[in-house]
């Protein structure tokens, strides 16, 4: 019963996902109207003229909204890669390298996890003004931490397996350990 519920609420929120992003890729196109000006009266209901009517400044309701989805997908995605990124890197050369650059990343990811979001993009945004660029970097700062405190920790169960100890016995080069053996067993994780 609960697998079934769970697989249509999985379905809901696929097509969802594919509405959004459907409207972000395909809505500047088919919407005639430009998201910022005031292209009908204030308050209109929906009609066949503005599919959603409009705002309180005339503004069609659906090239809004077809604005913000290409937005946030821009900022959520380009965020996510760069979290991934440098979280993959510092994890990996963390977890491979041990000792001292260990602790101190260990103890950077300990500090960027403690710091309050909000707060911080607040804070963040007044200084460097309120843009795209500026949630980029903030979510990325926010983010990369627990996915590199995740990668280290595979990183240092995958480095102390057999065909690594025998990779290295054998008097294999750190790159090549990294590249046959560490980051094929890291790929899934990092997806």
């Amino acid at each position: 019963m609960g697998n079934k519920v769970s697989k249509r609420i999985g379905i809901v929120g696929a097509l969802f996902l594919g509405f959004v992003l459907l409207l972000a890729i395909v809505g500047p196109l088919l919407i005639p109207y430009d998201a910022n000006e005031q292209v009908g009266i204030p308050f209109s209901p929906p009609s066949s003229e503005h599919w959603l009517g409009t705002n309180d400044m005339g503004q069609d309701i659906m090239a809004e909204l077809a604005e913000g989805a290409r937005v946030s997908l821009i900022i959520g995605i380009v965020a996510a890669l760069f979290a991934t990124v440098i979280g993959t890197t510092l994890g990996v050369v963390s977890g491979y390298m041990g000792g001292w650059f260990d602790n101190l990343c260990m103890r950077l990811v300990d500090i960027t996890l403690t710091l309050p979001f909000l707060p911080l993009m607040i804070v963040i945004a007044v200084y460097l003004g309120p843009s795209m660029y500026t949630m980029i970097f903030v979510i990325t700062l926010v983010m990369w931490a627990g996915k590199a405190r995740q990668i280290r920790a595979q990183t240092l169960s995958i480095r102390n397996r057999g065909p690594v100890l025998a990779a290295r016995t054998m008097g294999a080069s750190h790159a090549y350990i990294l590249r046959k053996h560490v980051f094929p067993s890291l790929f899934p994780i990092v997806i």
